[in-house]
């Protein structure tokens, strides 16, 4: 049980560390089996690229999930779709497609409902 303990206590640091990231996050979701964004998703890629553009030295990752439902091709392209979309929306606003990194995350499990699956996430951090 100490070995445990002591374990769980050397891995806590790091645990932190991936968890608890300062970088700014936005999260646009999107409806099954669709690419395009709603108001709301709009909304959110502004205030992502409002904040890449204020810090011109940062990283932009966009990164696509799907849910486990469809095949991996199928999820696999609509991940891309989803990735495109967004990244086409912030270089739209002026946002250089150079700065922008993409992601393909794969299928994920969901612990709520499917909709949090269906998403991509845009990170904004410092270089």
């Amino acid at each position: 049980m100490r070995r445990i303990l002591l374990l769980a206590l050397l891995c806590l640091p790091t645990a932190c560390s991936l968890f608890g990231s300062s970088q700014p996050r936005y999260v646009v979701f999107f409806g099954d089996g669709e690419a395009t964004m709603d108001d709301q998703g709009r909304q959110i890629v502004a205030a992502a690229s409002d904040d890449a553009l204020a810090h011109p030295g940062s990283s932009i990752v966009v990164a696509g999930f799907a849910d486990p439902s469809g095949t991996v091709e199928v999820n696999a392209k609509l991940i891309r779709a989803r990735v495109e979309t967004v990244s086409k929306a912030m270089t739209g606003r002026g946002l250089p497609a150079s700065r922008i990194q993409t992601r393909d995350m794969g299928q994920v499990e969901f612990a709520l409902n499917s909709q949090e699956s269906r998403r991509v996430v845009i990170s904004v951090a410092p270089r």
